[in-house]
């Protein structure tokens, strides 16, 4: 996943981690990224259902920086709305929720 400049600050600005200190902007990008990651909190789930059984759907993120995560599948996202990462998850899993 690949982070706009206004979702890093995003991340920043949510204090899911500090960036002083760091000079180099990919060294800045990949850890704006997994604090994204690791630390972002759900903001919308739903279970799914496909013949390997029930998993999670889950929407993840703070306002500016989304992404949608659902096992065994790779994360979807960065989306800059809570209403567009809704509609991805939608869009990619939604037939399949219970």
């Amino acid at each position: 996943m690949t982070l706009t400049e206004a979702q890093i600050e995003a991340i920043i600005k949510a204090g899911l981690f500090d960036a002083s200190g760091m000079a180099d902007p990919d060294e800045v990008h990949d850890a704006a990224y997994d604090a994204l990651v690791t630390e972002a909190p759900e903001v919308r789930a739903w279970d799914a259902e496909q013949d390997k059984g029930v998993y999670s759907v889950v929407v993840r993120g703070i306002p500016g920086a989304y992404f949608v995560q659902a096992m065994e599948y790779d994360d979807d996202g960065v989306y800059s709305t809570l209403d567009e990462a809704i509609g991805a998850a939608e869009a990619n899993y939604g037939e399949f929720f219970k």
